[in-house]
């Protein structure tokens, strides 16, 4: 993350607004869960997680698995109204248009 940062630095585009992706979230559960771990603990883990990266990027976040197409219509809703925020900013006498 710190080198995208860095990048978006030198190509003058660090006040563009971001999106955090995670993909491979059933590698992470693969990884860090194992067996005895029940599953009302894992969602805690998971929902602790989500929540602390959802404060640190101020909601602009989601966790994916893109081999299993875990969240990718969350993925899509939550571009989709970046897309149109952008778009209401930049057109705002076209905005009822989308």
């Amino acid at each position: 993350m710190k080198e995208v940062d860095k990048t978006l630095q030198e190509l003058e585009a660090s006040d563009k607004k971001t999106f955090i992706v995670f993909n491979k979230m059933d590698l992470y559960r693969e990884k860090n869960f194992d067996e005895y771990i029940n599953g009302k603990v894992k969602d805690d883990i998971l929902n602790e997680l989500r929540s602390s990266w959802m404060a640190r990027s101020n909601g602009r976040c989601v966790f994916v698995s893109a081999q299993h197409k875990e969240n990718i219509d969350t993925l899509r809703q939550e571009l989709l109204v970046m897309v149109k925020e952008e778009y209401q900013k930049r057109y705002p006498y076209r905005a009822e248009y989308y």
